[in-house]
């Protein structure tokens, strides 16, 4: 079976290249469009998530916001699962600065098949 991951994701062009990608690398994929809805794809224990690919800058509730109430939850799976900031924001390069704030790590958009196979075999 097939590793599933969670894209938090509000570009509709994003989300559709990030499909693309995760099917032709032999994944599952499902989305959120906000960082509430995110959470809640998180927190949904009949479609576990292996891996979780987090923009930053979300309606309703940011990336930060969004990996800082997932790494919350008591004794819950998704609290200890990798999540990954997607962002086309220098800063988050940053290695130190993705731990600080509860991320994994870091891929820069846009996201390029290299970098995200990298990525993901790394840490599945």
């Amino acid at each position: 079976m097939p590793s599933q991951i969670l894209v938090v994701e509000d570009d509709p062009l994003s989300r559709f290249m990030m499909s693309e990608m995760l099917e032709d690398l032999g994944y599952d994929a499902i989305f959120a469009e906000d960082g509430e809805l995110g959470v809640q794809a998180a927190k949904n224990g009949s479609c576990p998530v292996d891996l979780i690919l987090m923009d930053i800058h979300l309606p309703k509730k940011s990336g930060q916001e969004a990996v800082n109430e997932i790494r919350a939850l008591p004794d819950h799976p998704p609290r200890n699962i990798p999540i990954i900031a997607v962002s086309a924001d220098g800063r988050w390069q940053d290695a130190e600065r993705v731990k600080d704030y509860g991320f994994t790590s870091a891929v820069a958009k846009p996201v390029r098949m290299a970098d995200l196979r990298a990525l993901l075999s790394l840490h599945l």
